[in-house]
């Protein structure tokens, strides 16, 4: 057995040399990576992210060596081995391979390599470096603690401060919306990484509230992705202590109160509120409030109260549960008294009427709610005599325009003043003598639209005299100065101007014309005096009639004789507006016509004769006539017209 054992031993060495001598013959040598020619090449680095970048490599090799593995390898030092953790596996083989390489850190140098493995060992390529950039921070929301109904302990962590100093953290917060951000409520909390946490206060009981943690760093903010919720405990109304009232006075009282708990929400309105029924509210629009968040003592004092009257008093105070309210206490303000009045006196006296001066210095308690004065010209006045009431209400001085008094009479007068404890008058009786009236000042106006019967004038009222205009108008006679005995118009009252039209005149009449003014005092003020000249009458043509043909040679014309007239003018032309000259006609007998601008001629007899002429003078002819007395002159008649044939 044991040459058995010795012959297969000797074998097995045999058949070992022979193929060890075997392959020396055919490669003569254990290859190598420099033999086999391997060449490694590390590609340039991109895609570099925070965490990650993209490089890869390509393995050349001129003979028949295996590669058993190829990656890149990298680290923080500059010789990176593919023995360490930081690698990859990218298969067998020569040619080219892509590898990413993660994670990696942000904000970070790192250095990578391309590697061979083959059964000689491992073979690298060129060293290349890189940083990654920084990114913002990880941030993670946490629940909250300590939930009050008015706080709360938000909390969150910061997990990776993304290659750069984390400069402040903290969070959004919202009542209303689930995913709070930026536009919402912020928080801050410090800086750094790791767990962090701030105290929301203010809060309201009974409430959800949303909350998100943030981080920033120099790269940019980050918003957790998580948002959290909490819900407050639910408040109560505030509880108050007792309200006390002191000072008392018909008008006012001082009051005081203490919110002793807001019960777990802030209070946002309190105050005190007052009625004369039991058991007043807040909502009534007798109260004091003040917005704002109180707890403790508050003060007020209370006003626009009645007199002598029993009033009901709260204090209250409101937070997000409703309103708290103080036990009720009752009070009753000070009674009203009569106000105290005085008689300041008069001014501005005229004929028939006066100003009154009054004052009021307290009201009693009371509003005086009428004031005036009682007058009287035959004795003491008082309640039983006349009174003016002057306008408003309360205390200070008062005053009130009394009118319609007669002239030159002595009045007695006194102030009096009523609240809701009666009349009160005062002590001083005051005296003022109405004046004498003067005449008014009257201006007259220049006449117009003279007629043979009528003309307009009219007159302005600058002053009354001392006693309001009761009547106003023009007078006129035809002797002169004329007074509100003659002829005259009447044309209202008072102050200003005025217009009048006279009428029922005479023609050719010489009229004399003064404006006048009548005040309540019954005196008469005259205006300056103006003359006013009616004109003659404008005659009526006779003959010939109108618009028929007249034969050669001689012809007539009449008119109706006007009352006053001296003489009479005739216009004779060729043209309805008589605006041409003709020169070829002749009175009949002797002489001509004066053809200076139109044919035209004077005659003191209500008819005129004119030779026509010859036949230069064919076609239609007008005519018309006035009368003359001296500078009066009438207006011209009627044209009428002709044909002449010859």
């Amino acid at each position: 057995m044991k040459f058995i054992r010795s012959t297969i031993r000797t074998l097995l060495l045999s058949t070992a040399c022979c193929c060890l001598l075997w392959m020396c013959t055919k490669d003569q040598k254990p290859p190598t990576g420099a033999d086999n020619m391997v060449t490694v090449l590390t590609n340039a680095v991109t895609g570099i992210t925070a965490d990650s970048a993209l490089t890869g490599g390509e393995i050349k090799i001129d003979r028949w060596d295996s590669i058993l593995e190829r990656g890149v390898c990298w680290g923080l030092v500059d010789t990176p081995l593919a023995t360490g953790p930081d690698r990859t596996d990218q298969g067998k083989g020569r040619g080219s391979f892509v590898s990413r390489i993660k994670p990696l850190k942000p904000n970070t140098s790192y250095y990578v390599r391309a590697y061979a493995k083959s059964i000689q060992g491992y073979i690298y390529g060129n060293v290349r470096s890189f940083k990654t950039p920084s990114r913002p921070p990880t941030v993670l929301t946490e629940p909250a603690s300590g939930v009050t109904q008015q706080s709360a302990t938000l909390s969150g962590n910061i997990t990776s401060d993304g290659g750069s100093t984390v400069t402040q953290r903290g969070f959004y917060w919202s009542l209303s919306n689930p995913n709070p951000t930026q536009i919402d409520n912020v928080l801050t909390a410090g800086n750094g990484t790791g767990s962090f946490v701030a105290s929301l206060t203010g809060l309201s009981g009974g409430r959800i509230y949303y909350f998100r943690a943030w981080a920033s760093n120099s790269f940019g903010t980050t918003l957790a992705s998580n948002v959290i919720s909490f819900t407050t405990p639910p408040a109560k109304i505030p509880i108050l202590g007792t309200t006390t009232v002191s000072s008392v006075t018909r008008n006012t009282a001082y009051v005081a109160s203490n919110i002793t708990s807001n019960e777990g929400a802030p209070v946002n309105e309190y105050g005190f509120c007052w009625s004369t029924s039991p058991n007043p509210t807040y909502l009534l629009p007798t109260r004091k409030s003040v917005m704002g968040s109180m707890l403790g003592a508050f003060n007020s004092t209370i006003s626009g109260l009645s007199a002598g009257t029993t009033y009901y008093l709260r204090a209250y105070a409101i937070n997000a549960a409703g309103p708290g309210y103080s036990p009720q206490q009752v009070f009753t303000t000070s009674p009203v008294v009569l106000p105290s009045v005085m008689t300041n006196g008069s001014s501005s006296v005229s004929s028939n009427g006066a100003i009154l001066s009054g004052f009021v210095s307290n009201d009693g308690g009371g509003n005086v709610f009428e004031r005036g004065f009682y007058y009287s010209s035959t004795g003491t006045p008082g309640p039983s005599s006349p009174f003016i009431v002057s306008s408003g209400t309360g205390t200070g001085g008062f005053s009130a325009v009394l009118t319609g008094l007669t002239p030159n009479t002595i009045y007695n007068f006194t102030a009096y003043a009523k609240n809701a404890a009666g009349t009160a008058m005062s002590s001083s009786i005051f005296s003022f003598r109405t004046q004498a009236p003067n005449p008014p000042t009257v201006t007259t106006v220049a006449a117009s639209n003279i007629t043979i019967n009528s003309f307009q004038s009219g007159g302005i009222v600058t002053a009354d005299g001392g006693s309001p205009i009761a009547m106003r108008g023009v007078c006129w006679n035809t002797s002169g100065s004329p007074t509100t005995a003659n002829s005259l118009t009447n044309n209202g009252s008072g102050l200003g101007s005025f217009t009048s039209v006279a009428g029922s005149l005479t023609s050719n009449t010489t009229y004399y014309v003064r404006a006048y003014a009548v005040n309540s005092g019954g005196i008469v003020g005259y205006g300056n005096q103006i003359i006013v000249q009616t004109p003659l009458p404008a005659p009526s043509l006779v003959s010939p009639l109108n618009n028929i043909t007249l034969q050669c040679c001689n012809q007539w014309f009449s008119w109706s004789a006007v009352p006053g007239a001296t003489s009479y003018e005739f216009q004779l032309s060729k043209s309805s507006s008589f605006s041409f000259t003709i020169s070829t006609l002749a009175v009949c007998g002797s002489g001509s016509m004066n053809s200076s601008t139109v044919n035209r001629a004077l005659t003191s007899s209500n008819n005129f004769c004119v030779g026509m002429g010859t036949s230069s003078n064919i076609g239609n002819w007008y005519w018309r006539v006035r009368a003359v007395a001296g500078s009066n002159v009438s207006a011209w008649s009627a044209v009428r017209q002709f044909y002449y044939p010859f």
